[in-house]
């Protein structure tokens, strides 16, 4: 099985060039207690049921030296401390349950933590790169600029999407005060998007922005790119 991953946006951005993403693993499986005995006791020649239960004894006694306060270093395995969770006041604020607590904190050893340094995962969903460009009123040719009525013309990268399936991809522009229209798409393609202003849509200043998955996957994150200052011209 091969070990993959794919992307999502962890911040929002006007400009789809300052947009952050994070990879996220999609795991071949879990190897569970059974099995990892199973191996141990192929090596100690144990009974598998011996190794879980040594396991288990372990866990408590190093459940009880926690309890006392106590850092726990397995060689070659892990080292569990206590850290303290919650915020302070000031260097003299006294320790407050309702806002503090301790919790028990494993970090593991070097050659454990180093040991999937060497994997490089296969990128099964790639993120979506969209750009707005410019905007043009294919009439009267101004830049940032569309009079009611007139077919604006969109510039960009990665602009076609499924429009009209899906509302929340599109072509829409915002207000100063945050409220938002959908403009209505007349034709799409990667690298344009025909336009026309709706009548119910007040001439002024807007952003414009268009929403877009472009792709297939459901589960593609929903990228955005925008221009401030575009202007709807009364006719």
């Amino acid at each position: 099985m091969e070990l993959s991953f794919n992307c999502t946006k962890v911040n929002e951005a006007v400009s789809a060039e300052k947009t952050v993403w994070q990879p996220h693993l999609s795991s071949v499986g879990v190897c569970e207690t059974d099995a990892i005995a199973a191996k141990v006791a192929a090596r100690t020649k144990d009974d598998p049921e011996v190794i879980k239960s040594v396991y288990a004894i372990t866990a408590s006694e190093i459940a009880k030296l926690l309890a006392q306060g106590l850092r726990v270093v397995i060689d070659g395995f892990c080292r569990i401390e206590l850290e303290p969770r919650g915020k302070m006041d000031n260097e003299d604020s006294a320790w407050d349950p309702a806002r503090n607590s301790i919790a028990a904190v494993v970090i593991p050893a070097a050659e454990i933590r180093n040991a999937a340094n060497k994997l490089r995962p296969v990128n099964v969903l790639k993120p979506v790169t969209v750009q707005l460009l410019g905007v043009q009123d294919a009439t009267t040719y101004e830049q940032n600029a569309v009079v009611k009525g007139h077919t604006g013309l969109c510039q960009g990268v990665g602009l076609a999407g499924r429009y009209q399936t899906h509302e929340d991809e599109g072509l829409f522009v915002i207000g100063a005060d945050g409220a938002e229209k959908k403009l209505t798409i007349t034709d799409c393609t990667q690298g344009t998007i025909d336009f026309t202003v709706p009548d119910d849509i007040e001439a002024g200043e807007y952003r414009i922005e268009v929403r877009s998955r472009a792709g297939e996957g459901l589960n593609r994150t929903l990228v955005r790119a925008s221009i401030n200052g575009f202007t709807i011209k009364a006719a």
